[in-house]
């Protein structure tokens, strides 16, 4: 009689369990009776295909229970991975922002080129002198829009000054100052370079990018490595950019490029696009960052107290 292979392979299958049952039951009796049942279905060639099936079907299922679990799992790591990564990367930026902020360097000087529209005036162009010390007092020299037009304009964290071409002397707050300058489109707490960071590490969403050599206007024939920070900000108005691009340099921390970018979309008195970068590491005058470093000595200084009713005197484009 030719017997099913199948059936065999069963059998032996059977047997091989069935000596690995002795080792936990040796005795005689039960041995005799094991190998009485496996010589009968030998013989007899009667094994349930059933349990045949079974058998066959058991360990695919239980490979494609383990390839469902293992299918899952890899896809909760990605999530979390992905998840883990965002959040690193936030934090990151944040950092580097952070450092900028609290880089404690000798007085810095940036070049900042700026591009402002008015109606009717339509987009003008020019490149200002921005400096900033490790006291936090800033000072920039504008050049104004239109010939004689120059400006100063300066303070710290709490108080401002103006210091125009002809006229008096103004002082007061960063509001009041903000709205004097309004006309000439420097009203903007951008100009100080501490607020400029704050606001970003606060009000924007940020994303740090791959870090980028850039060019060094101090060496040209060198770059700078720099990490790259973009925060977006998703509505702005009036003189709040709608996003603000940090280079810090990898080793020292400082700002090394800043670009600010305003809504194109609006008629307003306003700035479209800054570009800041530093320059240079200059020695400066002890007053260089209060008004009387920028005037002649017996100018009118015309203080502007905080609270006051009336709007503060606009200066005009020039």
């Amino acid at each position: 009689m030719t017997r099913d292979p199948n059936r065999l392979s069963d059998a032996n299958d059977q047997f091989i369990e069935s000596l690995l049952q002795e080792a936990y039951d040796p005795g005689a009796e039960a041995d005799d009776a094991r190998i009485d049942r496996l010589m009968e279905q030998i013989r007899d060639g009667q094994t349930d295909p059933s349990a045949t099936v079974e058998l066959r079907k058991s360990p695919l299922q239980s490979a494609s229970r383990w390839g469902a679990r293992l299918a899952i799992a890899a896809c909760v790591l990605i999530v979390c991975g992905y998840a883990v990564i965002s959040m690193s990367g936030s934090h990151s930026a944040y950092a580097a922002v952070l450092r900028a902020i609290e880089v404690n360097l000798p007085t810095r000087e940036y070049r900042v080129q700026m591009t402002n529209r008015w109606p009717v005036v339509g987009e003008r162009d020019v490149t200002a002198k921005l400096y900033v010390n490790n006291r936090d007092e800033f000072c920039v020299w504008h050049p104004g829009w239109l010939p004689g037009g120059e400006i100063w304009v300066g303070g710290d964290l709490d108080s401002r000054w103006i210091v125009p071409r002809v006229g008096p002397i103004v002082t007061g707050d960063e509001d009041l100052i903000a709205s004097a300058l309004q006309g000439q489109g420097l009203g903007t707490p951008m100009l100080h370079l501490r607020t400029l960071l704050t606001r970003m590490s606060e009000d924007y969403d940020l994303r740090l990018l791959a870090d980028e050599d850039i060019s060094n206007p101090r060496q040209p024939s060198e770059s700078i490595r720099c990490q790259h920070v973009t925060g977006v900000r998703a509505v702005s108005s009036g003189m709040t950019p709608i996003q603000i691009d940090l280079w810090a340099n990898r080793e020292t921390g400082v700002a090394e490029r800043v670009e600010l970018v305003w809504p194109q979309d609006t008629e307003a008195w306003l700035p479209l696009r800054w570009r800041i970068d530093l320059i240079a590491f200059p020695e400066l005058a002890d007053n260089w960052f209060e008004f009387q470093g920028h005037s002649e000595p017996g100018r009118i200084v015309m203080p502007m107290p905080s609270g006051i009713s009336e709007d503060p005197p606009a200066l005009p484009l020039r």
